[in-house]
């Protein structure tokens, strides 16, 4: 009669080991991101302290972004073959000394008038003074509202202020306009800056 023998553990490389630990936490930083029942797509920020959520909303998405620190950017990849018909941002910004959005050779700036930058988040709403600009050979192009390229920008009630049932805090509100997704990119990136410092 035979004797089965005792199965063997697989033996693992120590070198293997220690790749998966140091990957770990680059994987955890790309999927820092809440979503309700949207799964469209990749977003990896730059900091730790940044949080995402993606939202429905009719015809497309909002992307929310809590930024605490107020200087940063996010990489947001589509995982379907195309972009929603509409694309929304919401940052949670006390000011927006200047917004970047990069869509492969296409760059879009917009800046709202530092005067209307506040502590007081409440004191802002609606209609905002801002000026929006087409970057051309590294010189910014100033553009009109009626540019197919123009970022429209307002301020609205906080998600935060939603779900709480107050209206203390506001954040700025971009509808991306729908040259920035002209040859359905697989990419966008997007940069904040709440005030230089």
């Amino acid at each position: 009669m035979k004797r089965s023998r005792p199965r063997r553990s697989p033996v693992v490389s120590p070198k293997l080991t220690l790749l998966t630990i140091l990957a770990f936490p680059v994987l955890c930083f790309a999927q820092s991101v809440a979503a309700e029942g949207v799964t469209r797509f990749d977003i990896a920020i730059k900091r730790s302290s940044d949080e995402v959520q993606v939202r429905k909303v009719e015809s497309g998405v909002l992307l929310w972004v809590r930024s605490p620190f107020g200087i940063s950017e996010m990489v947001v990849t589509r995982k379907e073959e195309h972009w929603p018909v509409v694309v929304k941002l919401r940052l949670q910004l006390r000011g927006l000394e200047k917004l970047q959005v990069l869509s492969g050779k296409l760059s879009l700036g917009a800046r709202v008038n530092s005067s209307q930058a506040s502590h007081e988040y409440d004191s802002l709403a609606g209609e905002l003074d801002y000026n929006c600009w087409k970057d051309v050979e590294k010189e910014e192009k100033r553009l009109t509202t009626n540019s197919r390229y123009w970022l429209p920008i307002k301020r609205v009630v906080s998600v935060d202020s939603e779900s709480i049932g107050t209206s203390k805090q506001r954040d700025f509100e971009i509808t991306l306009p729908k040259a920035v997704f002209d040859g359905n990119p697989k990419a966008i990136t997007v940069k904040w800056i709440v005030f230089y410092r």
